[in-house]
């Protein structure tokens, strides 16, 4: 919801009267004086004098006066919702510095020092967030604030190095600088321009700004991509969500969408696992792209639960046996209202302990890598979404810029979890990236439905195998299920001599039909990836890859097929996936 001046003042409220759907403005001073600027949203039936618990938010778009994620803001039965700009954005004071401690800090304050001691607030506050309000609310969650009793946050991105800006040691300027450069400066002027230009107080605020926001200052770009290397000080690593998340201390919903073409496919279920042992969490997982739909309510549910019912009468939202709720299908309303997703997949942990892991031996194969990859859409993913087409689309199928494998299934089977590709190469060149694609393809229509990549550079080869994740039991027992490397001190390829790579293929969970394969295809990264919106520069001299006996790919079976539609989308119909014709 975007507000003109004509709401800016603070609305009074009469004793006995119902308040509408409309916010009050209020500015908090935090510890160091810095004003943070906020909205109160009321539930419907709110009345002065009444107690109610909070739900807080707070980001650097619109920020209080233009939430970004909307799904309790002005919508909420249950709660006040409080939304507020980070410092150095919208109305607020300061400076911008992003994903920063201080910011943190500033939410910690206005929770602890301003929000619970208001007439209206019973003092129970829970934290909801998608995307940037779901990362600072993760990190406001991680100062932990006493009066904090859950979180229900998606859209996450656990570690800046691995999870979007150095996947696999390969330099992503997609998303990342489009998003730093332009789209955040432009979803914040957005949704606070007019206050800015027409409001005295928050024109004071924005003064302290130094056009740090709008323009961010070009040793933002040097801290972000001036070191190639996840070392301890790179700005990449001091500022992830997963150095701190066992300071998160109440109970936790994280969803996690496997084609998020922004914040990316592995964050959500990484801080998910990482959160400290007998913390109440669950884990909602579904196939889309990234925005925050939650079509089943479950944040709503969660924060319901923990916050309001102190975690009892709440069904199965406390049941330990249901803390993973994985999505299988999703499509498009027939009506074309939204998004509609089958019933869940109920388990216990991620990935499920009922998982059966099977290893497929991949033949050898030998492609050559150029700097202009087949594979790639030609905006940059930024046309497709729910309700637009897929955009320009180049997709090959048989060439010799890659190696391709199919495994053909005879019957229907779900696939559930992270994938490890087990590499074994010899290259001609010092160095090369590796780029792996997860495809569906019916062979009786050719639809192809692009579910998942990985990738990785061949000089960050290097792997620490006791921080690898393993599988715990059965034939694969002790056999890496994600590959942990630290991406520091890169060495060069012996060109010609056999290596072993192991790539980190990123979750998905996906029914195969009856007469599908599931397609894998290697081949170097894309100028622009197909899935998401990435961009890798090539940095790499043309090399010919050959595919070695010993390659392998680690999947992750289900034991039984998930209930679901009937009849299958088809590419009209499927939500989340690419879905295209094979050319």
């Amino acid at each position: 919801m975007r507000l003109g001046a004509g709401v800016l003042a603070v609305l009074a409220l009469s004793a006995g009267a119902a308040q509408a759907a409309t916010p009050q403005y209020d500015y908090v001073k935090v510890s160091d004086g810095t004003e943070i600027a906020v909205s109160i949203w009321f539930p419907p039936g709110y009345h002065a004098g009444e107690r109610w618990p909070a739900i807080f938010e707070m980001d650097g778009y619109g920020g209080a006066r233009g939430p970004d994620d909307t799904q309790f803001a002005g919508r909420s039965k249950d709660f006040v919702v409080v939304y507020a700009s980070l410092r150095g954005t919208g109305c607020s004071g300061g400076t911008f510095d992003l994903f920063s401690q201080q910011g943190a800090r500033d939410g910690y304050d206005v929770i602890e020092h301003w929000l619970v001691k208001q007439s209206w607030s019973d003092g129970r506050v829970g934290i909801a967030g998608h995307s940037y309000s779901g990362l600072t609310g993760f990190l406001v969650a991680e100062t932990a604030p006493p009066h904090v009793k859950a979180v229900a946050l998606s859209g996450l991105i656990d570690d800046f190095y691995r999870g979007i800006l150095y996947m696999g040691g390969v330099p992503n300027a997609g998303f990342p600088l489009a998003w730093g450069a332009a789209a955040r400066p432009a979803l914040e002027l957005q949704g606070d321009g007019q206050a800015q230009a027409t409001d005295d107080h928050c024109r004071q605020n924005f003064a302290q700004h130094q056009g740090g926001d709008y323009v961010p200052p070009p040793t933002l770009f040097v801290d972000i991509y001036g070191s190639t290397q996840a070392t301890p000080d790179s700005w990449a690593i001091q500022r992830s969500l997963i150095n701190r998340v066992k300071d998160i201390r109440v109970p936790t919903q994280i969803g996690q969408q496997y084609q998020d073409e922004q914040t990316g496919p592995r964050g959500g279920y990484v801080l998910w696992q990482h959160l400290r042992r007998g913390l109440p969490k669950r884990l909602v997982l579904s196939n889309g792209r990234h925005n925050p739909n939650d079509p089943s309510a479950t944040k709503d549910a969660w924060l319901r639960c923990w916050v309001i019912e102190d975690g009892r009468n709440c069904g199965s939202v406390t049941d330990p046996s249901k803390r993973v709720l994985m999505h299988f299908e999703s499509r498009k309303k027939a009506d074309g209202s939204g998004q509609e997703r089958a019933t869940p997949y109920a388990t216990s942990n991620f990935p499920a302990p009922e998982t059966v892991w099977q290893r497929w031996k991949l033949a050898p194969r030998t492609y050559v890598t150029t700097s202009a990859d087949d594979h790639m859409t030609a905006n940059t993913g930024l046309v497709f979404s729910e309700d637009q087409g897929i955009g320009g689309v180049t997709f090959a199928q048989d060439t010799p810029t890659q190696a391709r494998w199919a495994l053909p299934f005879a019957h229907d089977e779900a696939l559930s979890g992270p994938i490890d590709l087990t590499l074994r190469a010899a290259i001609t060149a010092p160095d090369t990236d590796f780029f792996v694609d997860v495809l569906d393809h019916d062979t009786k229509t050719g639809e192809l439905r692009y579910l998942q990549r990985g990738m990785l550079r061949a000089s960050f080869r290097e792997l620490d195998r006791s921080r690898s994740d393993r599988v715990r039991s059965g034939p694969h027992r002790g056999e890496i299920w994600r590959p942990y490397h630290p991406f520091v001190d890169p060495q060069a390829v012996t060109p010609g001599r056999p290596e072993t790579y192991e790539i980190e293929i990123f979750p998905l969970g996906h029914l195969f039909r009856t007469g599908h394969e599931l397609v894998l295809q290697l081949h170097a990264p894309p100028p622009n990836d197909p899935l998401s919106i990435g961009a890798y520069p090539p940095e790499q001299a043309p090399a010919a890859v050959q595919v070695l006996d010993g390659t392998s790919v680690l999947l992750p079976f289900l034991p039984v097929v998930p209930k679901t539609w009937d009849t299958p989308p088809d590419c009209s119909r499927i939500s989340g996936e690419l879905c295209l014709k094979a050319p």
